[in-house]
């Protein structure tokens, strides 16, 4: 990953070393879209909103394609093995690349790709079974939490985002509780409902589910519902960040049009009024907002992994 400014200055040294396309001409035909997770998903949902927008600014046509497998590294390794151009981006959730590439012997570093922006912000929530009266609130989670430690169950999707909030909850709050990995959403939900799992977190909407706690940004969608940071853990909180990325060594011009693109896009009724179906937050950040924002995630992650909070692969 390389700075805006930093390419910038390359790209004037070498200004008379003769591109691959004429740049300016940009885009020459079709970009992809790659999204690491199954067709059909919020994400899928979200992505193919945001195409139609992306299609106006760009002038060419945008084909979204869903590419699952291995916790969206498959999708990923797509995106960086392709020729570094602008016609193929990926948009992910930034803990696709931050948590594994801390935790898994891969043959990229979570600053492999040219971040390009944030697009949207999912609203992130603990969540317990509505009809709970024994916890009602954050502060009864925890209070349940100390009395009966090991014995309180928390959904998760195993191996991601929300792994890492319960690993710092415990840590912070010296709570003990068990993590059930599941590989999706309405599993946990079941699980929960099913009084299997006493909470769970999620950015699924779900009307049988009481939030009692947002662990990233306030959210319209869950009025009353206090953050983390509220709460006085601002060390803990952590949300999910819908990104755009490239290929690493993708030219300045090129990233430069794909950004005003994206944020024209981003912009549209039809992407907002999408992104509020999902209970989703509309958010933007540009280039080195987002690398900033990643780059901070990555450090928590790889202090979680120095701290035997989380393991790394051998």
């Amino acid at each position: 990953m390389r700075t805006p400014n930093l390419i910038a200055a390359m790209l004037v040294a070498g200004s008379l070393a003769g591109p691959v396309m004429a740049q300016g001409d940009y885009p020459t035909r079709a970009v992809t879209v790659i999204v690491p997770y199954p067709a059909g998903g919020n994400a899928d949902i979200a992505v193919r909103a945001l195409a139609e927008g992306l299609e106006e600014e760009l002038g060419v046509s945008i084909v979204v394609t869903p590419t699952p497998g291995a916790g969206g590294i498959s999708g990923t390794q797509k995106m960086l093995s392709s020729r570094p151009d602008g016609h193929t981006v990926l948009v992910a959730a930034q803990s696709t690349i931050t948590i594994q590439t801390q935790t898994r012997n891969l043959s990229f570093d979570w600053d492999k790709p040219e971040y390009i922006a944030t697009i949207a912000a999912p609203t992130t929530y603990i969540g317990v079974d509505a009809k709970n009266e024994r916890i009602r609130s954050f502060e009864d989670l925890v209070e349940q939490a100390q009395q009966h430690p090991g014995e309180m169950n928390f959904a998760i999707i195993g191996g991601g985002l929300y792994q890492t909030i319960v690993l710092r909850l415990q840590n912070r709050l010296d709570i003990d509780m068990v993590s059930l990995p599941f590989n999706g959403g309405p599993p946990m939900v079941a699980a929960v409902l099913g009084g299997h799992a006493d909470a769970l977190i999620t950015d699924n909407f779900n009307s049988a589910l009481r939030a009692i706690a947002l662990t990233g940004e306030s959210s319209e969608f869950y009025a009353g519902v206090p953050t983390l940071e509220e709460l006085g853990y601002p060390e803990i909180k952590s949300g999910v960040n819908y990104i755009v990325a490239a290929p690493d060594g993708t030219p300045e011009p090129v990233l430069a049009k794909l950004e005003a693109a994206f944020e024209a896009a981003a912009q549209s009724t039809k992407f907002r009024e999408v992104l509020a179906s999902l209970k989703w937050g509309a958010v933007w950040r540009d280039r080195e907002e987002t690398y900033q924002v990643v780059a901070a995630e990555a450090e928590a992650i790889r202090k979680l992994v120095d701290e035997g909070l989380m393991m790394r692969e051998k």
